[in-house]
């Protein structure tokens, strides 16, 4: 059974857009950059945050020193907030991390897992994508969010919804807005 728009409504509705705001100050205040610390201080706070919402978090590594998080679901000032990665990465993984716990207080029970996947070297030479696509982890699942998708992605086309890998497509994506990669 699909999920139905009122469904997906409750679930618009069931976002705590105070929670979504505090998890991504908790967030730019990691620093995680390359080179430099990298991605590990993100994932091990997502790690203990999602493991603690009902989410199995599964750590892989996608280079030395260099962590993917996956994620299962299932069985600022004056409205502006600045930092590093508020509007780049980070921005993006907390309002998904959002719109997952929504789900899950909407619809309880799920009939199929959601997969979080915050994937590392999103700016580099796309070394937790690489990873997560060999290890498997993308298999099972209809669909994605992207939440900063680029060009040269290689299972994302820019403005598009896909379907499966590779540049397959299923519904192309008008967006109001233009592309933009804050790091360019």
């Amino acid at each position: 059974m699909g999920l139905n728009m009122d469904k997906a409504l409750l679930a618009a509705e069931a976002v705590d857009s105070a929670k979504v705001v505090g998890l991504l100050k908790a967030l730019v205040r990691i620093p995680s950059h390359y080179p430099g610390p990298g991605e590990e201080g993100v994932v091990a706070f997502l790690e203990a945050y999602l493991g603690e919402r009902g989410f199995k978090p599964l750590r892989q590594e996608a280079a030395p020193g260099r962590p993917n998080l996956v994620a299962d679901l299932g069985e600022g000032e004056g409205g502006r907030l600045y930092g590093r990665g508020a509007c780049d990465m980070k921005g993006g993984l907390a309002a998904l991390v959002g719109a997952m716990l929504a789900v899950k207080r909407a619809f309880g029970r799920l009939p199929r897992p959601l997969r979080l996947a915050a994937l590392a070297d999103e700016e580099g030479m796309m070394l937790g994508v690489k990873a997560f696509v060999r290890a498997g982890l993308h298999h099972g699942f209809r669909g994605a969010l992207a939440a900063e998708p680029e060009a040269e992605a290689p299972t994302v086309k820019v403005n598009t919804c896909g379907r499966g890998e590779k540049g397959v497509e299923g519904r192309r994506n008008r967006p109001a807005s233009r592309q933009g990669h804050e790091a360019h």
